[in-house]
Parts: C-alpha cells; sequence; structure tokens
C-alpha cells in the first residue's frame, strides 16, 4: 500500500478502501515511530551519559545532571528530617490518620489556615470547633 493508491480510490470514487487504507498506513507508521523510541530508551537500571535519550550526550545532558545533582543537594541541606519520622513509626502514623501532626498534638488553626482573622478564630472557638489555644478539636 502506498500514497499513490490511496489517490488513485480518492479519485475514482473509492473512498471506503482510500480510509482503509490511510488508517493502515497510519498505524503502520505509529509503529514504526514507537519500535524507534523503545530503541532509544536505556534498559530499567541500565543508564548511560545520554540522560534526555536523544542519541548523543552533550551539553543539554552536562546541564541535566549538574540540575538534578544541585537539586539533591538543595534538598538535603533544606531536610530537617520531620516528614521522615512518621514512615517507620506507628504510633506516628496513627496520629497522622487521626488527623494529629507527628508528634501527636492537634493541627493549630495558624498553621492550617495561615490567612484567618481572630474574630473568625473566636467564632470557631465559640462554636467548638477550635479549643481556646486555636487547635482543632478532633473528636
Amino acid at each position: 500500500m502506498n500514497t499513490e493508491k490511496i489517490i488513485k480510490d480518492i479519485f475514482f470514487g473509492n473512498l471506503h478502501e482510500a480510509k482503509d487504507d490511510i488508517a493502515s498506513l497510519l498505524l503502520q507508521k505509529v509503529g514504526y515511530a514507537l519500535e524507534e523510541k523503545k530503541k532509544r530508551l536505556d534498559p530499567v537500571g541500565e543508564g548511560d551519559d545520554d540522560i534526555d535519550n536523544d542519541g548523543d550526550s552533550d551539553e543539554s545532558d552536562e546541564y541535566l545532571k549538574n540540575r538534578r545533582k544541585k537539586i539533591s543537594k538543595a534538598i538535603k541541606e533544606k531536610w530537617d528530617g520531620t516528614p521522615m519520622q512518621w514512615i517507620g513509626d506507628d504510633a506516628a502514623r496513627q496520629n497522622w490518620r487521626k488527623g494529629l501532626d507527628w508528634r501527636g498534638n492537634p493541627p493549630n488553626i495558624r498553621d492550617t489556615h495561615p490567612g484567618i482573622s481572630d474574630d473568625e478564630i473566636q467564632d470557631a472557638i465559640e462554636r467548638g470547633i477550635l479549643d481556646p489555644a486555636g487547635d482543632w478539636i478532633i473528636n
């Protein structure tokens, strides 16, 4: 099947056949493109210096490598460890499920809603949603 046959089919009014040929040709081309893409990707666990998988190792790969390194460094420098404390700690995980922070304290309204006014806090305390300290009342 080729484009000449499709054009002849259209010219002579065989539109159904032309449509089927076009669909078949399109699927064939897409299949070739997918196969090429699969060939270019590195197998899992077997990476190389071609980070962006464009077929060569150049300055764009070097840029991506340096960027990843700087992001990892920034995360390590700024991370204080608190999110990881509840991952292996069953008590902290249970607190999280109850809506408490990792230390077991109820979240404070000023932490969860930084722009809330004192009048709104007082109204929530009067309605029994918050305790006098501004912490959520969790039943």
